[in-house]
């Protein structure tokens, strides 16, 4: 995946080999541990984007449950941080999140 930087910052023009939806899907858990305030913005079969208080690093391998509004059932995932930008609103990060594995079921998430 090519991903553009100008001066250590993402460029926001991207060439995914998957379009991302975008969503705002509440994360219940992080690596077994409860999440408040963590949601997922885009997501895609190959990623997704999470804002949520400082938690991660670049490496960091993720388990991420969340809820999807109108499914009884928590969705798991398992992945990596590949990104990270600094302090937003609230003191809120965003991350990029690379899956381990592709969850093609995902597609199901289109905007």
């Amino acid at each position: 995946m090519e991903i553009g930087h100008v001066k250590g910052k993402r460029n926001r023009l991207e060439h995914r080999r998957v379009p991302r939806s975008n969503v705002r899907f509440q994360v219940t858990s992080i690596n077994d541990k409860s999440a408040p305030n963590v949601f997922i913005l885009d997501v895609s079969p190959l990623g997704a984007k999470i804002e949520s208080p400082p938690l991660a690093i670049p490496a960091m391998s993720l388990e991420l449950k969340f809820l999807v509004p109108g499914e009884s059932l928590e969705t798991l995932v398992i992945g990596e941080v590949v990104w990270l930008e600094g302090s937003g609103l609230f003191g809120l990060h965003l991350m990029g999140i690379s899956f381990l594995k592709p969850y093609w079921e995902f597609f199901r998430f289109k905007t």
